[in-house]
This record gives structure tokens, sequence and C-alpha cells, in this order.
């Protein structure tokens, strides 16, 4: 991302790398995240150039969906367009 680049709270994202890491709020929750998944900002880590996400994912365990919020640095990540 360029200097010029914003990302503010409710943005859509789109992740640059795989994320294997755990649930923000259920670290027993163990998730497998790939590159080019979309998420929606939900909090800004301020200072730490990073952000709260929230994602859609697929069960692995079944045909059921679950939202998941993990930590995503501003790094692995990239504005969508609107």
């Amino acid at each position: 991302m360029g200097p010029a680049t914003v990302i503010k709270e409710f943005d859509e994202i789109r992740l640059l790398v795989d994320l294997e890491t755990t649930d923000s709020f259920d670290t027993s929750i163990k998730v497998s995240i790939p590159a080019g998944t979309r998420g929606t900002v939900v909090d800004l880590l301020g200072g730490w150039g990073g952000y709260e996400c929230d994602f859609l994912i697929g069960d692995p365990d079944g045909d059921e969906y679950e939202f998941v919020t993990v930590t995503v640095r501003e790094e692995q990540c990239e504005p969508v367009p609107r």
C-alpha cells in the first residue's frame, strides 16, 4: 500500500497473504484464511499498523459458514476499491 492509502473502519479489505491465526475473541478457534479473501475492518489498531477484521469463512467440518475476527497487519492487506 502506498502512503496515500487510508483504510478506515468498515472498509472492505483483501488479504495479500495466507493467514494462519486464531480468532481474536476465542483463541481456541484456529483459522486458515487464504490470500485474496475479503473481509471488513471492524476496528483500527492505532499506532500499531493493523486492523481487527471480520471474515466469513467455511467451516472445515461441514457446509456451514461462520464469522471470525482476526488481527491483520497493514502490510498483509489492501483496500478493495469501491
